[in-house]
């Protein structure tokens, strides 16, 4: 079964209903709800803004979304910070491969570079 929104049995709380004004305590902006029987039983504003030639009275509910927060367990945290610590590993690893590789690559050149003189000596002879 539904419940109104700003009475029934779930109620939007009274800090969140606002007014412009109120003409007392009385007249609280919560007592505006409907079916109300407490206090005055109606929200009314202050008498002096009543009386400006062009009254801005208003009355406001805030909405608000509760939100649940999960808490994980510390070893989760724990589990995740070792998974991007491997992570870490396994890229300074593959640096270090990719090093070894050039140095091998630029071993190669020097040698092939060196062979290529060797070779121009021997023809000078």
């Amino acid at each position: 079964m539904e419940q109104p929104l700003i009475s029934g049995t779930n109620p939007i709380p009274d800090a969140q209903m606002t007014a412009s004004s109120m003409l007392s305590t009385n007249f609280a902006p919560y007592y505006a709800r409907i079916n109300n029987t407490a206090g005055s039983g109606a929200w009314r504003s202050s008498s002096a803004e009543t009386s400006e030639p062009e009254p801005r009275m208003w009355i406001q509910v805030c909405l608000v979304v509760t939100i649940k927060v999960i808490q994980f367990p510390i070893y989760y945290f724990i589990i995740l910070l070792l998974l991007l610590l491997i992570l870490l590993l396994l890229l300074l690893l593959l640096l270090l491969l990719l090093l070894l590789l050039l140095l091998l690559l630029l071993l190669l050149l020097l040698t092939s570079l060196l062979i290529g003189l060797n070779t121009d000596v021997f023809k000078q002879n």
